[in-house]
């Protein structure tokens, strides 16, 4: 996980960030939380980052044994939920 820094955008209340925060803790996963409804800007940012606000969303930033930065973006756990776990393990 050396290479790899995963940021999550969550809303309260909202259940498939709350799974995905699950998912991750319960497999011991470092994540960096950025809960969208604390600001409009935030929400601004995830929309400009994913075209949506959808939440959850997961951004996997990622660099190769050449330094070359690579970036996965998911909207929703759910329905991306085997795509996820390939890119984060």
């Amino acid at each position: 996980m050396g290479n790899k820094a995963i940021y999550i955008y969550t809303r309260s209340g909202c259940e498939e960030s709350q799974s995905l925060k699950k998912y991750l803790s319960r497999d011991q996963i470092p994540y960096h939380e950025i809960d969208i409804s604390r600001s409009h800007d935030l929400e601004s940012e995830l929309l400009g980052l994913t075209g949506t606000t959808i939440t959850p969303a997961i951004i996997v930033d990622q660099r190769s044994i050449f330094g070359k930065k690579k970036r996965a973006v998911f909207s929703g756990y759910v329905t991306n939920k085997s795509n996820i776990k390939r890119v984060i393990q």
